[in-house]
């Protein structure tokens, strides 16, 4: 038997807010839930957007680009394939995000505004690719576990050369 003490109209309010959050699903069970939404690709909510237009991410890759320009490409010395595209790329792990599975996806971006070859006009662009994450909604199951639902997550992968006046 549940006794509340208080006011009848307080009481009500006083329970829901000491009602725990929901608790987080398993690590394994997420993996399978994102498996089984990558194989079923059909109601999937809308895309989350990535946002490139970070002036102090440029200013500061200007100099690194300025750098991989300088190199001296044929001394015969393997370098990695972000590093030899005439639009080079870094890779950035992002803060964690709590409300994802996975919380942590690591992204290309472009360290060049300008493709680098000599009197080039072209422009430097990321490369996208859609992958499918989990999202979390606010909603608890009747075990009290968080639900997360499936959803489009678009990634930049690389980086590409191309015409500016189409951009």
């Amino acid at each position: 038997m549940v006794v509340h003490i208080g006011s009848s109209d307080g009481s009500m309010e006083a329970s829901n807010r000491s009602r725990p959050r929901c608790r987080q699903p398993r690590h394994d069970k997420l993996l399978k839930l994102l498996i089984n939404a990558s194989y079923r690709r059909h109601n999937i909510t809308t895309p989350i957007r990535n946002h490139w237009d970070d002036p102090y991410f440029y200013a500061r890759a200007n100099n690194v680009c300025n750098h991989v320009a300088q190199l001296n490409w044929s001394d015969g010395k393997s370098r990695p394939l972000r590093l030899r595209s005439l639009c080079p790329w870094i890779v950035v792990t992002p803060a964690r995000r709590n409300d994802r599975f996975p919380r942590r996806i690591s992204e290309a971006r472009c360290i060049c505004r300008r493709c680098q070859l000599k009197g080039s006009t072209h422009q430097c662009r990321p490369i996208y690719h859609q992958m499918i994450v989990l999202q979390k909604t606010d909603e608890c199951d009747e075990r009290n576990v968080a639900i997360y639902k499936p959803a489009r997550h678009h990634i930049a992968v690389g980086c590409t050369c191309v015409d500016a006046s189409q951009s």
